[in-house]
């Protein structure tokens, strides 16, 4: 063995320095293999640094092999530099055999490997595959948030939402179910479903299994179901089948929601209909009639039978049929009729109702717009008006007649009011002049036996002239009170201010004795001089003529209440007693003798008289003892008298 080293190494050759002789051409060869031994010893460190790192790498033998062949050569690039001096050639050749053999042996496994190799992804194979990648986690990311939005919304939801098995047993309960049914998830799942379903409802639970069990659906079935508690519950049911990836059907989910609220309001809701003093009827979209009361029966003839699903239009004339669906599907097609809104249906046309025997009555119809969970219905209001129609009609020809009754008798008073005129100016005329008669002899017998008439006889000569005065004084107001209202003249227009109208009262009147006040609105108001005039002074004269005294207060007060005038006369003299208010108003009535006072009693009548036919009102505030009040109420624009007399009556004569 000592042997074969000692040969392996041996120096009986002649070294290449020898060969070479030159020192440019033996450092080349120095360098050069120098360098290339350092550059294959550093390959192979890198390779194993990336085994090392990347163990996931596939055929890393041959890297291993690959570093190996390059480490020989290495070897024999340094025994090069070695050779040049020390000649041991055998070592170098049993190096470089080695490094054959490894590379060989490369070779041989990279040829083997280059099928397997030319398979791998090509760089842009690599960049689409990891493009793909990205898209595929995106997506996974998206089917995570919506799984978890997904379990998340029903864990949460309102309704009870409940997966089983196709043997009953529950596989999840969310917190709607929980409230629902009052059993917790811990206390039902693994549970059979049975806990929830009546005794008497366990087939139809079987059944609903078998349906669901060949991958077909249940929509709003509805059934009962048990409160932990014992009471019953009104839901709405609907169960789809789970699907494992082959497609099989593995389980069921439900939604089951209380309509045990909606049930009792839509029975109230039903009875309030059915109650109802009215035909009550409602339509869906396509005018089917959906529901109808009891009343609807009646008043049509039809049985409910008869009109379930039927359209509205065969409870309307045939007149009315061809139009009316234009008129229905402009209402539904309305915004109002989303939201409440109550709507009278044919404003301003007679509206008629078509009997089953076809006999038509008049009615009116109030439409309701509702919404539901089947969409917008309107619910109708019918109303049989045919006695009330009939009503109208009887007072319409009551009417006919009163108003030609009225005519006639109209025409009787303005015959008779004329004849009443006539009359009185007849006999005021015809009156006086024997009046004037007796008042001229009475003058004429005291001129010629004025020697021979006793004290007596003058003083009862002097009461015939008085009481002949005071009869033509009564004639002349006999005469203004039948022409209130009907004779008028240029002082019935004329407009002054109420201020000009108290002084031309105050200056006919020329008061003695007397303080007599205005208020201050007299001075902003303007009124028609008659017959306002008159009242004033009959009212102030009243006042002055029947005091206790010779000297008093008089006060006169205006007032503006919009539409009207409200007057005053207050005096302070001995007032009037109750008993006597609505007496004085009466014509030829005085509280005094006339022997005291002067006066025909017709006074306060005229007044009263004027201020009615004008639209006003009069009323007496007193008290014995305690002064008086005549107030009355003057409106701005007068009522238009019928039968107002002529102006050729104008002038027959005024009152004094």
């Amino acid at each position: 063995m000592i042997e074969f080293f000692h040969n392996l190494f041996g120096t009986d050759f002649m070294p290449h320095v020898m060969c070479l002789r030159t020192p440019g051409v033996i450092w080349l060869h120095v360098a050069s293999d120098v360098l290339i031994a350092v550059a294959y010893v550093i390959i192979p460190l890198g390779l194993l640094q990336l085994l090392r790192i990347r163990k996931d790498i596939s055929f890393h033998w041959v890297f291993l092999l690959f570093a190996g062949f390059i480490v020989t050569c290495g070897a024999t690039h340094v025994l090069a530099v070695v050779t040049l001096w020390t000649p041991i050639y055998r070592f170098e050749g049993l190096m470089k055999a080695a490094t054959a053999l490894l590379s060989l042996a490369t070779a041989i496994c990279l040829i083997r490997l280059i099928p397997k190799i030319a398979q791998m992804p090509t760089p842009d194979q690599w960049r689409l595959a990891n493009e793909d990648l990205k898209v595929e986690a995106v997506e996974n990311q998206k089917a995570q948030q919506t799984t978890a939005l997904m379990a998340a919304i029903v864990a949460n939801s309102e309704d009870a939402i409940i997966s089983l098995t196709l043997q009953g047993v529950i596989t999840s309960w969310n917190r709607g179910a929980e409230r629902l049914f009052g059993h917790s998830s811990e206390e039902v799942i693994g549970h059979d479903i049975g806990v929830i379903i009546p005794p008497e409802l366990s087939q139809e639970e079987a059944n609903l299994l078998s349906v669901l069990s060949k991958s077909e659906s249940v929509n709003h079935f509805e059934t009962e179901r048990l409160h932990r508690d014992g009471r019953r519950i009104r839901v709405s049911l609907s169960a789809s089948p789970l699907l494992d990836a082959s497609g099989g059907v593995v389980g069921a989910s439900k939604i089951l929601r209380n309509i045990g609220h909606q049930k009792r309001a839509e029975e109230q809701f039903r009875l309030v209909v059915e109650s109802a003093p009215n035909a009550m009827v409602m339509i869906n979209r396509e005018g089917e009639i959906t529901l109808v009361n009891e009343l609807t029966e009646q008043w049509f003839g039809y049985s409910r039978e008869e009109m379930m699903g039927k359209r509205v239009e065969m409870l309307l004339p045939e007149r009315f049929r061809h139009a009316h669906p234009g008129h229905r599907t402009g209402f539904f097609n309305k915004p109002a009729v989303v939201g409440p809104r109550q709507r009278a249906m044919g404003l301003d046309r007679e509206l008629y109702g078509r009997r089953k025997d076809g006999t038509e009555f008049p009615i009116e119809v109030g439409l309701n717009p509702i919404q539901t969970e089947n969409g917008p219905m309107v619910l109708s209001a019918i109303v049989d008006v045919t006695a009330r129609k009939r009503m109208e009609d009887n007072i319409r020809e009551f009417n006919r007649i009163l108003e030609k009754q009225v005519d006639e008798r109209t025409t009787q008073l303005r015959s008779a009011n004329q004849e009443l005129e006539e009359f009185a100016f007849v006999a005021s005329h015809d009156l006086k002049a024997p009046l004037r008669v007796i008042d001229n002899c009475s003058k004429w017998i005291e001129e010629d036996l004025q020697e021979h008439l006793s004290g007596d006889t003058r003083e009862n000569m002097s009461m015939l002239r008085g009481r002949v005065q005071r009869m033509d004084k009564l004639l002349d107001d006999l005469l203004e009170y039948a022409r209130i209202g009907r004779v008028t003249d240029a002082r019935y227009t004329e407009t002054i201010s109420a201020q000009m109208l108290m002084n031309n009262v105050l200056e006919l009147l020329a008061p003695r004795g007397f303080a007599v006040t205005a208020g201050p609105n007299f001075a902003d108001v303007w009124v028609t001089a008659m017959p306002l005039q008159q009242i004033l002074m009959n009212l102030i004269g009243n006042a002055i003529k029947h005091h206790d005294k010779k000297t008093g207060s008089i006060e006169v007060t205006l007032e503006d209440r919009g539409t009207l005038y409200a007057f005053a006369v207050k005096d302070d003299g001995p007032g009037i007693p109750a008993e006597f208010h609505e007496q004085v108003f009466k014509m030829f009535q005085t509280l005094r003798p006339r022997d005291q006072v002067e006066g025909s009693g017709m006074g306060l009548a005229m007044v009263r008289k004027h201020v009615e036919l004008a639209g006003g009102t009069m009323e007496l505030e007193s008290a014995e003892g305690k002064g008086s009040t005549f107030r009355f109420t003057w409106p701005k624009q007068q009522q238009r008298l019928e039968g107002e007399a002529t102006e050729d009556y104008a002038n027959a004569g005024q009152s004094t």
